[in-house]
């Protein structure tokens, strides 16, 4: 779902990829939320997929959602994706890339479920052992978890179930490994918070000709993603002289909490504020809203990571942000529950897989002026064909993430 255009004092609460929101309700805790799938219209990006607005039709973890394939003689599968919430375009892109999978494999686009956890680990954990439990038929996953916390409790319930396989993206304790004992958790995917955090500076430092202060807006700190990302902006910050890191706060991947924490560091620092640097895109418009408000717009600001369609028009348009990087949302939830898929019908050994099939680095492209064009385009499942294979899957890894 697109995040739409902000009135000038008051940025709209949505969520990045990590989008920290508080769940509300008991029926968010208990894991109620499962839906069909997003339909999307608009305009998106190849790379982040559709920058729908998307409908989510409610649905329900019944016992039949899987038997539906059965008619066509297909094996039954249900594919799941499990994610916080669906107000932002990145988890709208996994939701169209499962469909799109799922579609080539010759299911309807209604055997993609959705589990929306509104960022409560509990609410994660007891979604998906609520739907395992009344979930006939093979079951393909696919999950964003909500922190390094829970993953070990998500694989577990799934290691659980015979018929089910699991896709992991993003986080896990350091310790925790797919090959310790867990033949239903397939594969681990991550993208090098590293590159992305020091290319986005790079091109940050560019704007401001190589010199001044700047201050930067970091994700959760116990997310590897959010210390990867800051440990590459350092990098960058220690080749370049010129620049100055004034001051670092967490924004907890969140627009609203970017948009408070910029605003006070820009009265704390004022005219020394040359340049801002985001962990992640919807930090990065929060950033951009509070240097509006501030009468600072001419300030530029990067992202290191999302490329969601506000951002990727922004940075088109040349009018604040100016790069951010593409990890990719519809291959992600398409490749993600391809895993699952071919390892819960047969076509994939999960004992044969190596290391590196099972942890991985997988590519994400830097996003700036110069390439921009290129990932506004609304993706088609046909670019995703090689990738869609059972050897396809692993196309796209750059390496093993080493224990």
């Amino acid at each position: 779902m697109m995040v739409g255009e902000r009135e000038a004092r008051r940025p709209r609460l949505g969520r990045g990829r990590n989008r920290l929101r508080l769940a509300t309700g008991l029926s968010v805790a208990l894991g109620l939320a499962v839906l069909a799938g997003c339909s999307s219209s608009g305009s998106g990006s190849a790379a982040s997929g559709s920058a729908a607005s998307g409908s989510a039709a409610s649905g329900s973890a019944a016992a039949g959602s899987a038997a539906g394939n059965s008619s066509s003689g297909k094996t039954p599968v249900t594919f799941v994706i499990s994610v916080r919430a669906l107000d932002n375009a990145y988890a709208v892109a996994w939701v169209n890339g499962a469909k799109g999978f799922a579609q080539q494999m010759g299911y309807p686009a209604s055997s993609v479920k959705v589990l929306q956890s509104g960022a409560n680990d509990q609410a994660q954990v007891t979604q998906l052992q609520t739907f395992l439990a009344s979930t006939s038929g093979k079951v393909a996953i696919a999950v964003d978890p909500n922190s390094n916390a829970i993953t070990q409790s998500i694989v577990q319930a799934v290691q659980r179930d015979p018929n089910a396989y699991v896709t992991i993206f993003w986080n896990k304790p350091a310790n925790l490994w797919p090959w310790n004992g867990y033949s239903h958790w397939v594969s681990f995917i991550n993208f090098n918070g590293n590159t992305s955090g020091e290319k986005s500076a790079q091109v940050l430092f560019k704007q401001m000709d190589g010199k001044g202060g700047i201050i930067a807006l970091q994700g959760i700190l116990n997310d590897v993603p959010a210390q990867q990302r800051f440990a590459g902006l350092q990098a960058a910050v220690k080749a370049t002289p010129g620049i100055t890191l004034l001051q670092q706060q967490t924004a907890n991947w969140d627009e609203t909490q970017a948009f408070n924490a910029t605003k006070s560091l820009l009265a704390k620092y004022g005219s020394e504020v040359k340049g801002v640097w985001a962990a992640n895109d919807e930090m990065a418009i929060g950033a951009q809203q509070a240097l509006k408000d501030s009468n600072m717009s001419n300030i530029p600001v990067v992202s290191a990571s999302d490329s969601i369609p506000q951002v990727l028009q922004s940075i088109k348009a040349g009018t604040g942000i100016y790069a951010s990087t593409n990890p990719d949302g519809y291959w992600d939830g398409s490749v993600g529950v391809a895993l699952a898929y071919y390892a819960a019908t047969g076509k994939i050994d999960v004992n044969s897989l190596s290391h590196e099939q099972r942890a991985f680095y997988a590519q994400a492209t830097l996003v700036d002026s110069s390439n921009v064009s290129q990932l506004l385009a609304s993706p088609s499942p046909s670019q995703y064909a090689a990738d869609w294979t059972p050897t396809g899957v692993f196309s796209r890894s750059t390496g093993a993430i080493q224990p």
